[in-house]
């Protein structure tokens, strides 16, 4: 009877942790160990999952895509069909893109040299493209884009073992798993340094963008633009700034909408701004319907 209990109890332990974990998002580990340890941005989409969402079948599937179509052929790689999982990670000054899919490299690699890129090797790898962007094919699910610098410094990464950054998995841990498309950055806005005069013409205070210490964002597009952001400062005084600048720029927005464009009004209705002591919550609710008006 004992024994009984314990491993019921183990069993509740186990479905508990679970569940859980199934309720957040979580990064493929052969992503997750690229990741370069200077990192301050991370950004993903769950290509799966995006592709059955109402969002992708409206303004993919239904659609022309001759941009993707032309990717598609020249480089022989369809993001639609081949990509199961995308990262990008980036220092705040160059990015580096990841992916997860199923990939034909003897196929990719020649179509990409005939439409100019080279080939060059390095401890055993190909990279195709040039010392500004290339892409390498760690097997045939696995492949990255960048700088060739920044590739090479992932090829070592794999030898020396991988050293994420905790700081940016543990915001990755507080995305929704509903979650398609997400973004989560730390430390970001102190190396970005935005000119005075762009930040003027958004009427926000060029010191606001240093209090910004932390921002998670993330969008659910399943029935409908669902989106969210949680943007962490460093004092209450910052939060009420960041708060109150953004309230400025939705309310500007509504001023500014001409007669012909009278759903803009909509759009600026299902957003909701709300501040939380060092922390400012945005979140919008877009119908579907309101998203194609505003396309056109």
């Amino acid at each position: 009877m004992r024994k009984t209990a314990l491993l019921a109890a183990a069993l509740l332990a186990f479905s508990g942790c679970a569940r859980r974990a199934s309720q957040t998002i979580t990064i493929d580990p052969a992503l997750s160990s690229l990741i370069p340890p200077d990192s301050v941005m991370l950004a993903g989409v769950k290509a799966d999952a995006l592709r059955s969402t109402e969002f992708y079948r409206r303004w993919v599937v239904a659609k022309p895509q001759p941009q993707l179509d032309e990717f598609a052929k020249r480089t022989g790689l369809d993001p639609r069909k081949d990509i199961r999982e995308l990262l990008v990670a980036s220092d705040g000054k160059s990015a580096v893109a990841m992916a997860r899919g199923k990939f034909s490299p003897s196929g990719v690699e020649p179509a990409l040299a005939q439409a100019g890129a080279r080939r060059f090797t390095y401890k055993g790898y190909t990279l195709t493209g040039t010392e500004q962007a290339a892409v390498v094919f760690l097997n045939d699910s696995t492949a990255l884009a960048g700088p060739a610098a920044a590739l090479r410094a992932a090829l070592d990464r794999r030898e020396r073992g991988p050293a994420p950054p905790k700081p940016l998995l543990d915001r990755v841990a507080t995305v929704p798993a509903t979650s398609q498309v997400w973004v989560v950055a730390t430390g970001l806005f102190d190396k970005l340094h935005l000119p005075t005069s762009q930040a003027g013409s958004l009427t926000i205070p060029p010191q606001m963008f240093g209090s910004i210490k932390e921002v998670t964002a993330w969008a659910d597009l399943r029935k409908s633009a669902d989106l969210a952001a949680k943007i962490d400062t460093s004092t209450p005084q910052d939060a009420k700034r960041t708060h109150d600048a953004i309230k400025g720029l939705i309310g500007m927005g509504r001023l500014s909408t001409p007669d012909g464009k009278r759903e803009l009004l909509r759009l600026y209705d299902s957003v909701t701004v709300e501040q939380q002591e060092r922390v400012v919550h945005v979140n919008a609710n877009i119908p579907l319907d309101l998203v194609e008006k505003l396309e056109r």
